[in-house]
């Protein structure tokens, strides 16, 4: 019932966020259709919304940095909209994709086919670790899970990661068009402002704790590009 009553107080901004979502989506789409030239409506939706909801999941993680070295421009009030809107986005696009593809079912994916040659696995096991962090991504979730929230939602650092490998390696040439030269300069922009966010942090705490997590998702992130490259070697 607390939980409820929480959504319902916040009808308003929760359908702002919505038909913002929305429209950042079917601007996506419009670009699939009338820009990139998708070849079928089908694939436009498709292409459209995982576009649409990493560009979104990446967006959500500019906000925290931003607001750590310039405190000035603090929009953390929205951080957990946009990266709830990206990830309803990325699971149609999931959905989409298996109904489609796979008959509807997880039992037709090539399981134990290399992630590296069949990146759709990476973006399975991204949603895998989005799930709890989109089921928590409530106040009255934070009031309950206290200390463990922030715990719980930096699996976001490596879903992340698996949403990059993913996008970069299922259609490297889609990557070529506006939508995916947004996306690209998106990640490019979270990663830099997360490092420097870290950084920053970091001095401040002067933890060994805070010092480990950076070091493991930063060696995270490198080890994943570096397991990239070595399977898409370049002129390979």
């Amino acid at each position: 019932m607390e939980l409820l009553n929480e959504i319902w107080e916040k009808k308003a901004f929760i359908v702002k966020a919505t038909l913002a979502t929305t429209a950042f989506w079917l601007v996506e789409l419009a670009l699939q259709l009338y820009v990139v030239g998708a070849e079928s409506f089908d694939a436009a939706v498709i292409r459209s919304l995982a576009f649409a909801g990493a560009t979104l999941i990446g967006a959500s993680l500019i906000i925290g940095p931003v607001a750590v070295l310039m405190p000035r421009w603090n929009f953390v009030q929205y951080r957990r909209a946009i990266g709830v809107g990206g990830f309803v986005l990325a699971t149609v696009h999931g959905l989409l994709v298996l109904t489609t593809y796979f008959g509807g079912s997880l039992m037709n994916l090539p399981w134990g086919a290399d992630p590296f040659k069949m990146p759709i696995f990476f973006g399975v096991f991204a949603s895998w670790l989005l799930y709890p962090l989109f089921f928590t991504s409530t106040d009255w979730a934070m009031r309950k899970l206290g200390s463990h929230w922030k715990t719980v939602h930096r699996l976001v650092y490596f879903a992340f990661l698996l949403i990059v490998l993913h996008f970069m390696a299922i259609n490297p040439g889609a990557m070529a068009t506006i939508p995916g030269y947004a996306l690209l300069f998106v990640t490019a922009v979270a990663i830099l402002l997360q490092m420097a966010g870290f950084f920053k942090r970091w001095l401040k705490a002067r933890t060994m704790i805070a010092g480990v997590f950076a070091g493991a998702v930063i060696l995270a992130w490198l080890a994943g590009l570096y397991l990239y490259y070595v399977a898409n070697p370049i002129g390979g």
